[in-house]
């Protein structure tokens, strides 16, 4: 009889070591996955940082060249901009050259257009003359002082025995001895009473008498407002024509410049020969 119980017991004792031999394979291949998954993380882990690297270094590189472009750039412009400056300072002082040769040539003209002040002509002519002088010089008061003193002549300079010496650097003290002594406002009394008998001659023609009648009225009346001077220029223009035909047609118009009554008279004249011829 064949001992079954031993069989039963052998089977299950290779069955289980069977299954332990299982269990410990199957174990195995579980930890030699997971060795091959953490090398397989660790390979493309530091394949990921080697990609990194290349492209820092790529990057710091790109970042070098564009370093040095800039860099050449910036000496290229600050290069240029030097030339710029040098090429402005050598136009400035060509400029201010240009100004200051201009401002000589003004002055000089100026000057010499301005008469030496001998009491040749009208000291208020003069001083419009010298005024226009000090403002294209630039001269402050001091300056004028000493201009117009260095500009007197004969007479004038005369003028300056009476003027005390600490004054004589005062450009109104100097300027206001002269028109005392020459100027026209303290004869105006004078040529208010020359104005009044002032007719054209015979000889005289309406520009010639307009003329004279403008530089009494100024010198009449040095200080009048504008409007009466205009007034007056035409009132004492029509009072002192000597064509009674035409002073009567000049009375009946109504002129608010010496021109336009100058240029009517004119045509009055020129249209009165027409009709005699």
């Amino acid at each position: 009889m064949v001992n079954t119980r031993s069989t039963d017991y052998d089977e299950i004792a290779d069955l289980k070591e069977l299954m332990e031999m299982l269990k410990r394979q199957r174990e195995e291949d579980e930890k030699r996955r997971l060795e091959e998954k953490q090398e397989e993380e660790k390979r493309r882990r530091e394949e990921k940082e080697k990609d990194e690297k290349r492209w820092e270094d790529k990057a710091d590189k790109q970042i070098e060249i564009v370093q040095e472009e800039v860099s050449t750039v910036r000496k290229e412009v600050q290069a240029r901009v030097q030339e710029v400056q040098e090429e402005i300072g050598t136009v400035r002082d060509e400029i201010d050259k240009k100004v200051q040769d201009l401002e000589q040539r003004i002055m000089k003209k100026t000057t010499e257009e301005c008469p030496r002040n001998e009491h040749k002509m009208p000291i208020h002519d003069n001083k419009l003359c010298f005024e226009a002088a000090a403002t294209t010089n630039g001269w402050n008061e001091q300056q004028k002082a000493t201009e117009l003193v260095l500009a007197l002549r004969g007479k004038a300079l005369q003028t300056l025995q009476n003027i005390p010496e600490e004054k004589q650097n005062d450009y109104s003290t100097v300027f206001g001895a002269l028109e005392l002594r020459f100027g026209s406002k303290y004869l105006s009394q004078v040529y208010q009473n020359q104005l009044k008998s002032r007719s054209q001659g015979s000889t005289e023609t309406l520009q010639e008498f307009s003329t004279d009648i403008e530089r009494m009225v100024r010198l009449a009346y040095p200080e009048a407002p504008e409007e009466f001077i205009k007034q007056l220029n035409v009132q004492s223009f029509i009072d002192g024509v000597k064509d009674p035909e035409l002073q009567q047609a000049l009375r009946l118009g109504r002129f608010k410049t010496l021109s336009e009554a100058v240029i009517y008279g004119l045509e009055f004249e020129a249209a009165k020969n027409v009709s005699t011829k």
